[in-house]
């Protein structure tokens, strides 16, 4: 009845320290920065795009099975993506170990032991006669302890974990994200390649074709050395492009298995099989600069780590009180084995604890103005990664629009430029034109339709950059 009365008046206060728990941490709340002001974009190409919500899995836009298939098999086995759930997951299971403090800590354990008491103690041997000096002891039971968490510090503690969690899983799809843009960018870079070796392979025919002209002519004798020559040299240049574009078409496919996590060599033979670039969409929907936001991994990760810095200083902010701890055990103990498990070997003990840092030298106000500047930092980051946001978009935005417009001014070149060839021939044909006329326009034709293909690679990798930049396909 006494054991029964004196665990009454100790549970009295823990109960108190629970419904005391229940009340606002200390510390600063988290309040969620501002919304970005901006209701447009500045667009001086706007009839490109369109408000409405981009297609988070964007690369299917272009249609081309190949692209499609490279991105999800990058997505499945890219090692960098790999790292990054390992990473994800290692958070999870840090968020369960700082979870763990808002609960009971219980456990169990036994002991045989042999003790010898010290003549010379303070109870010396044989002053009990019934306490031999040399003698057995045998022990089990739980014990369990509780820190009740009064002031919030184990659960601010716990907030700043989820929000570390959250924000390594916006890390996650960060990486993601640059692991479907590299593999779109680098697959649309060697389909390019491939369109220019392409055209200088028309080329090369042509001058081929032009070069047997002029042999002819110089046999005839209405030619010239000088001409075969010219001819001859026109076509050799032409000729030495072709190496270093085959290296370039094979280290994009080198970089493309690397990146579906596979050995280089593993796709070489499907991506030299040559295929047309594709096509880019007439309008692209690119949302609003709000929807950043919500988009973009790096905003979200700096909004979360902004949230783990502000939930800190709840953290330190709870050393300045007492901690509160309920403590307790229950077991056996007796002298023989034999009597361990009657019931006069009961045991238990039952009552609070309260500890109270009452002199630290200044250490626990300077720990907390500490997580009060690292908090800052994260709000000067978080407004950071918003502006750098929205100044990447803007740019990608005007390079896409700009790229477009080269290309259509490049086409318009192009056209020009054949006709020109076709001129020159047929001059050159009857007579009134030199071979000299055909050479030139024909250079002129390989380099303005090489200029064409560059644009229209660079107009869907900048479109690629665009998309990234918008923060698609990270879902």
């Amino acid at each position: 009845m006494t054991l029964y009365l004196d665990m009454k008046y100790a549970i009295i206060p823990a109960c108190s320290a629970l419904i005391l728990a229940g009340c606002t941490a200390v510390g600063p709340d988290f309040q969620k920065p501002d919304q970005v002001k901006a209701q447009n974009w500045t667009l001086s190409q706007a009839g490109l795009y369109k408000t409405t919500e981009i297609n988070s899995r964007w690369w299917r836009t272009f249609e081309d099975p190949l692209l499609r298939k490279l991105v999800e098999s990058a997505l499945r086995s890219n090692n960098d993506l790999a790292q990054a759930g390992a990473r994800v997951r290692e958070a999870r299971a840090l968020r369960e170990v700082a979870a763990s403090t808002l609960f009971p800590d219980i456990g169990t354990s036994a002991s045989a032991l042999k003790e010898t008491i010290s003549e010379n103690g303070r109870i010396p041997a044989g002053a009990i006669p019934a306490i031999p000096k040399r003698r057995n002891v045998f022990e089990s039971g739980f014990d369990a302890s509780w820190e009740l968490d009064v002031f919030g510090g184990n659960r601010r503690q716990v907030e700043a974990a989820d929000a570390r969690m959250a924000g390594v899983e916006e890390g996650r799809r960060s990486i993601q994200l640059s692991v479907v843009a590299e593999s779109a960018r680098n697959y649309l870079e060697l389909r390019g390649l491939q369109r220019q070796i392409a055209i200088i392979e028309k080329n090369l025919t042509l001058q081929q074709h032009t070069l047997d002209l002029t042999n002819d002519k110089l046999r005839v004798g209405t030619g010239t050395d000088f001409e075969v020559a010219r001819a001859e040299g026109q076509l050799r240049a032409t000729e030495a492009r072709l190496p270093n574009l085959n290296a370039e078409i094979a280290a994009g496919a080198y970089r493309l298995s690397v990146l579906t996590g596979q050995r280089p060599d593993a796709l070489l033979n499907d991506l030299l099989k040559r295929e047309p670039l594709p096509a880019p969409p007439d309008r692209v929907p690119v949302g609003l600069p709000s929807d950043l936001l919500r988009r973009r991994p790096d905003i979200r990760r700096a909004e979360y780590e902004l949230a783990a810095a502000t939930a800190d200083i709840g953290v330190a902010t709870a050393d300045l009180f007492p901690r509160f701890s309920l403590t307790g055990a229950a077991g056996l103990e007796a002298l023989h084995f034999t009597d361990l498990f009657q019931s006069g070997s009961n045991t238990a003990r039952l009552g609070p604890q309260v500890r109270w840092p009452i002199f630290q030298a200044g250490r626990i106000r300077a720990n907390i103005k500490a997580t009060e500047a690292r908090a800052d930092a994260a709000a000067a980051a978080y407004e950071q990664a918003v502006l750098a946001a929205l100044g990447e978009t803007e740019a990608a935005l005007e390079r896409y629009g700009r790229e477009l417009e080269t290309r259509r001014k490049l086409q318009g070149a192009v056209d020009s430029n054949q006709r020109a060839v076709d001129l020159a021939k047929q001059r050159f044909d009857i007579g009134t034109g030199t071979q000299f006329e055909v050479i030139d326009a024909e250079a002129r034709l390989l380099a303005v339709e090489s200029d064409l293909v560059q644009s229209e690679t660079a107009s869907l990798t900048k479109l690629v950059a665009l998309y990234k930049a918008l923060g698609g396909g990270w879902d």
